[in-house]
């Protein structure tokens, strides 16, 4: 059933997330669009859906943005694979020795 609990603790999620980016005001905007929990939220695409759900101009572009960096970090670790286990192999661009005093 659509309103039992676990409806309100992924709409709860969403609201935490919108008050933390300070866009609480828009979360009757994804709710009364079926964007009720990140699994949906992940199916915007472009600044076009969020127009359509009457949200423009840098609000749009900064809750893209955001959705495109939720995007990245799920989808990271499944491509990545074993690029985290030396997190400092990149990190020397100008030359200098990493951590390992190599």
């Amino acid at each position: 059933d659509e309103d039992g609990p676990m409806s309100q603790i992924k709409e709860d999620e969403l609201e935490a997330w919108l008050s933390s980016l300070g866009m609480s005001h828009y979360v009757d905007n994804f709710l009364n669009n079926g964007y009720d929990s990140f699994r949906f939220i992940r199916e915007i695409n472009s600044e076009r859906d969020l127009i359509d759900i009457n949200i423009e101009g840098r609000d749009a572009q900064k809750l893209m943005s955001k959705i495109t960096k939720i995007k990245a970090l799920q989808l990271q670790p499944r491509q990545t694979g074993q690029q985290h286990e030396n997190p400092h192999s990149m990190d020397a661009r100008d030359g200098d020795r990493d951590d390992y005093g190599v």
